[in-house]
């Protein structure tokens, strides 16, 4: 395709990162990732149907870019993995230093705005970060025709209507959308906490077996996603 052949496709680009931290904010008020529990099928399937409902354009794909540690690295953690098998997602991981900083997420998302814009592989990009980095590569995606859209948590006490976004970044855009807090609250709900055990209380043998199975590979998700 030409450079100045504009498709009429849309791109959905998701900052995991900002996402499950805004609306774990918003709904269970705190910024942990381990604080919910999220139906991902339901809500990326929710994400795609509400930008769906405002333009005109049909999708491309939807890009998620998130951390994995050194370790997640070869062998995708179980969020992952589930994420990367939904149609129409392609998987971007950027990488957990030994801080435990996330990095690389934020050039992966510059990159991939600039270069859909460049190849003219779509006219219109959904962005959902808050992320005042990505100001420069938006306003280079613009300078090649195409919008770009903020669609991101809800937030009646931000003066701009949306939870954690700069405001370098909420001027550049095109535009500013919220993502239905319904959607948010059908998708992401809180994490359940394990019922306390007194302490002359024995717990049966099949409870203490299941909570082991349980632990592990939430400690593990936890460790990998960067939560």
């Amino acid at each position: 395709m030409s450079r100045l052949a504009r498709s009429d496709r849309h791109a959905i680009l998701v900052d995991a990162g900002y996402l499950l931290a805004s609306s774990a904010q918003v709904l269970v008020g705190t910024s942990l990732r381990r604080a919910v529990a999220v139906s991902w099928e339901r809500l990326v399937t929710g994400i795609k149907t509400s930008v769906a409902e405002n333009t005109d354009t049909r999708l491309l794909r939807v890009f998620w870019y998130d951390a994995a540690n050194a370790q997640a690295a070869r062998a995708l953690s179980e969020e992952h993995n589930l994420i990367s098998l939904l149609p129409d997602v392609k998987l971007r991981l950027g990488r957990v230093n030994n801080e435990g900083a996330q990095k690389g997420v934020d050039t992966r998302i510059a990159l991939d705005l600039v270069n859909l814009a460049l190849q003219g592989a779509v006219s219109e990009i959904f962005l959902v970060s808050g992320d005042d980095d990505l100001t420069e590569a938006v306003d280079m995606a613009q300078d090649y025709g195409v919008r770009v859209t903020l669609f991101n948590v809800p937030n009646d006490d931000s003066r701009i209507g949306i939870h954690a976004t700069a405001m370098n970044l909420a001027r550049v855009v095109d535009g500013r959308q919220r993502i239905p807090v319904e959607l948010l609250r059908t998708a992401i709900t809180p994490s359940p906490r394990p019922r306390e055990v007194a302490a002359d209380e024995p717990a049966p043998a099949a409870a203490v077996g299941d909570a082991a199975a349980t632990v592990a590979p939430l400690a593990r998700s936890c460790s990998a996603t960067g939560g």
